[in-house]
């Protein structure tokens, strides 16, 4: 199942303070993992929604730099801040403990009046390929098999993820393209609905439970406290649409695969391509149907 955070959780105004080197000699190595994927994630959250426009610039301004990368930008409106800083203290401990194997930033379009999600147009993803579970629980000793200092632990952890930041620098700077093919009814060929629907983009944050734990307190917490919920809707299954006449085809992109002694980790993109089917198909269209899937294609 999925699991989602809403956005109706709301806390004060969290900083964002992700300029690390981290003083290695004054934390464990669990606490230094944590302090590392925890900055990381808040600047990874909050450069896609840059990147990609989801909000307007203006609402943006620099983070303060991030292991020496000062492009960063962080979005300054208070319930985005304190949404993506409160999800990812509850992530980071799902993600280390094994409890969840991955987290997704979704850029989506809710109902203006319901809130509802109506489509899903990408999903940025962060899988946790395997884990070494022997080091990331150990916080004061290391085993004395390990050859590896902490301090190597957490430079190479590091230095990691430092270039996952720089990939996702690399994504296009401009809008999410939300624009709905549709299927002709004389020739089953597609043509493009124009994009009047950005100002209805938002995201949501969720993670993928592969079984029911309540291992990792911090997630049991927020389930107790109501915080975090099942996010299982029909709508954002694989393959799922809102409505029977729209089709969803998905492309996988894989962006960077990121591997240290600690974790192995795949950073990926899935876009959404929406496809209107018409209520009526004439027999040219339905034997047309064979070269849609070509079509959509072209159209990614």
């Amino acid at each position: 199942p999925k699991e989602t955070q809403t956005l109706t959780v709301c806390h004060s105004m969290s900083s964002i303070n992700p300029n690390l080197t981290l003083p290695y000699s004054n934390i464990g190595l669990r606490e230094g993992i944590e302090k590392i994927w925890s900055a990381t994630l808040e600047v990874w959250a909050h450069q896609i929604l840059y990147q990609r426009r989801v909000y307007p610039r203006e609402t943006f301004g620099p983070n303060g730099g991030y292991q020496g990368i000062t492009t960063c930008k962080a979005c300054r409106h208070p319930e985005v801040v304190s949404y993506i800083h409160d999800t990812i203290q509850i992530a980071v401990p799902a993600l280390l403990d094994g409890v969840s194997t991955e987290i997704s930033l979704r850029i989506v379009e809710r109902d203006e009046y319901s809130d509802t999600v109506l489509m899903e147009w990408e999903i940025y993803t962060l899988r946790m390929l395997d884990i070494n579970a022997e080091l990331v629980k150990q916080n004061n000793y290391l085993p004395k098999s390990c050859p590896f200092t902490k301090h190597d632990l957490l430079h190479q952890l590091e230095s990691a993820l430092r270039n996952l930041v720089l990939q996702v620098l690399r994504l296009p700077q401009g809008h999410v393209d939300t624009t709905t093919a549709s299927t002709n009814n004389d020739n089953g060929g597609i043509s493009s609905s124009p994009a009047n629907n950005l100002d209805r983009l938002s995201f949501e944050l969720t993670m993928h439970l592969p079984k029911e734990d309540k291992s990792c307190t911090p997630l049991a917490d927020g389930f107790s406290a109501g915080t975090w919920s099942s996010g299982e809707q029909p709508e954002l299954s694989p393959g799922a649409s809102p409505s029977p006449d729209l089709k969803v085809a998905r492309v996988l992109r894989p962006l960077r695969t990121i591997h240290t002694e600690l974790c192995n980790v795949e950073f990926s993109l899935q876009k959404c391509k929406h496809v209107r089917a018409p209520v009526n198909v004439s027999p040219v269209a339905a034997a047309a149907r064979s070269k849609m899937a070509h079509d959509i294609d072209e159209l990614m």
